[in-house]
């Protein structure tokens, strides 16, 4: 037997205008990060190509004028670090987007009559994803962090 989600319970027990309402608010979610993916896309063409010209112009210049090479090392070195930010804003939109279709699968589902499981609703995340939302996930587990800090208040204190 397949066990029920709360969420299924919670939208049906909503009125049809409610249920379209929340339908309609999580698809323009989806489209909303739909271009927000397609623009970080883009932007991070253009970056993978700074970084290139970066990198030759660092290896350009090594031969003439150390200190040049250094400054364009540097340059390549933020662009690097700004494309690794928008690799990760990529996948927290790409997350976002794949929560508001889902959201909006489970709206057509309950006016349809039909209730999926954990495990349906498990199989529905797209494989690219899968890895990020786990570490994503340990990530935010913050037992002990604080551990280290508490000690030492306590050992002020006595």
């Amino acid at each position: 037997m397949v066990k029920s989600n709360s969420i299924y319970k919670k939208l049906g027990k909503l009125r049809p205008k409610a249920l379209s309402k929340f339908e309609n608010h999580h698809s323009l979610g989806k489209e909303t990060f739909a271009r927000n993916c397609d623009s970080l896309v883009h932007t991070l063409d253009r970056q993978e190509e700074d970084y290139k010209r970066q990198m030759n112009e660092t290896a350009s210049e090594a031969g003439d004028c150390i200190e040049k090479a250094v400054v364009s090392a540097l340059r390549a070195k933020l662009v690097r670090h700004e494309i690794l930010a928008a690799r990760s804003a990529l996948v927290l939109n790409q997350t976002n987007k794949f929560y508001h279709s889902v959201m909006c699968r489970i709206a057509r589902d309950v006016r349809l009559g039909v209730v999926a499981g954990e495990d349906d609703l498990f199989s529905m995340l797209p494989p690219e994803l899968i890895d990020h939302l786990k570490e994503s996930i340990a990530g935010t587990t913050t037992d002990g962090l604080l551990d280290p800090v508490v000690d030492e208040v306590e050992r002020g204190v006595e």
